[in-house]
């Protein structure tokens, strides 16, 4: 017998069953060691930073080393080679 009838992904539902475990789990944090709602939010700001930081860097070191290798293949070849003018077009 099923408690709840919702028509929900099964992939949403268990995301949403983690964001509610985690803050359950963060409430019984702050409960059991007395942290204040400040200093809580002040570790969940430096983490969004963090994540937020690296994912930036991952996203230029991406771009940068695409950019590097096209502008190498693109000295590497040969100057007088066109790939326009590469194609037999007969007689």
């Amino acid at each position: 017998m099923k408690l709840f009838a919702f028509k929900i992904n099964r992939k949403t539902r268990a995301t949403l069953a983690g964001v509610l475990i985690a803050a359950a789990s963060l409430y019984a944090l702050s409960a059991a060691y007395d942290i204040t709602l400040s200093s809580l939010f002040g570790l969940l700001l430096g983490s969004l930073l963090l994540l937020v930081a690296a994912m930036l860097l991952a996203f230029s070191l991406v771009f940068i080393s695409k950019n590097t290798m096209r502008l190498f293949r693109r000295k590497t070849k040969e100057p007088g080679s066109n790939e326009k003018n590469d194609t037999f077009k007969g007689s």
